[in-house]
């Protein structure tokens, strides 16, 4: 028996991209999150909590320059918000020294200690995952983003990339940060949508890992394969190489058995992040 942590994407306009299965962009009413979000709407990115893991979620909200800190037992509204300050520059980040900040999924892998810092960094830092392998894929790069502190007053969209807060926030929200496990989700705008619009996406993308793992389960190496973007790689082989070490598998087992284990998905814009471990 063997377990693994599992990461897929999804992009849900670009069909052929990473999976095939998702026919139809999803539609539904939603407002911008609020820094008093209304208590009948929830976070879109948030769209399914693992069984086990951080029990918060970061969201950066850039047009208002704000960190909201949820909860899972209450995703109606915030534990926690701050003001922040994010790059000088708006959009999403795309290169080194363009002073804008990142947007998608990331979990900070890093936390530095104030002894290591530049006094301009305040009390302390976190460092985000950045550039992830999705933003490697689009080009982008740059290195660097962190949460940090400050030794100055705080001002709107006054970073070169980073988002900042003030010293006894980000000393706050080290209380809700577990090192590759809390996530972070950055944003233009945060939206909030109606409960049963989140349950319809949740369930749309559940669909697409059952099928995945099932199509496996049964040796449908086509059908399995078919979930796979063109540009797919895994342990140094590309789609086609991968195809034909799966059907070798297929016919080396008399019996194929999967579990998908503490299942998370997180949303941002155009693409889904669906984490899991794989037994």
């Amino acid at each position: 028996m063997k377990k693994k942590q599992t990461f897929c994407v999804l992009r849900l306009i670009s069909l052929c991209f990473f999976f095939s299965l998702l026919a139809a962009q999803w539609d539904g009413s939603s407002i911008a999150l609020a820094a008093k979000p209304p208590t009948d709407k929830v976070p879109s990115p948030l769209l399914k909590w693992p069984e086990r893991g951080s029990d918060y979620a970061i969201l950066v909200d850039k047009s208002q320059q704000k960190v909201f800190v949820y909860h899972r037992d209450n995703p109606h509204k915030p534990h926690r918000t701050y003001t922040c300050s994010t790059g000088e520059n708006q959009g999403p980040k795309l290169r080194e020294n363009d002073r804008k900040t990142p947007e998608g999924v990331y979990f900070f892998v890093r936390a530095i200690d104030k002894k290591e810092l530049s006094p301009i960094y305040g009390s302390r830092a976190y460092a985000l995952d950045y550039p992830n392998v999705i933003d490697r894929r689009e080009g982008k790069n740059g290195h660097g983003i962190w949460f940090h502190g400050l030794n100055k007053p705080l001002k709107p969209r006054d970073t070169k990339g980073c988002v900042a807060l003030e010293n006894p926030d980000i000393d706050d929200l080290a209380n809700f940060i577990r090192m590759e496990d809390t996530p972070v989700i950055v944003s233009e705008r945060i939206e909030m949508v109606d409960p049963s619009e989140m349950g319809k996406k949740r369930e749309e993308v559940v669909r697409i890992i059952e099928t995945w793992r099932t199509s496996w389960e049964r040796k449908d190496v086509d059908k399995y394969m078919s979930l796979h973007s063109p540009d797919f790689t895994a342990s140094g082989k590309n789609w086609q190489q991968w195809k034909e070490h799966k059907a070798r598998l297929a016919k080396q087992y008399n019996r194929i058995k999967v579990d998908v284990l503490n299942l998370r998905i997180l949303q941002n814009d155009e693409l889904v992040l669906a984490s899991f471990v794989q037994k």
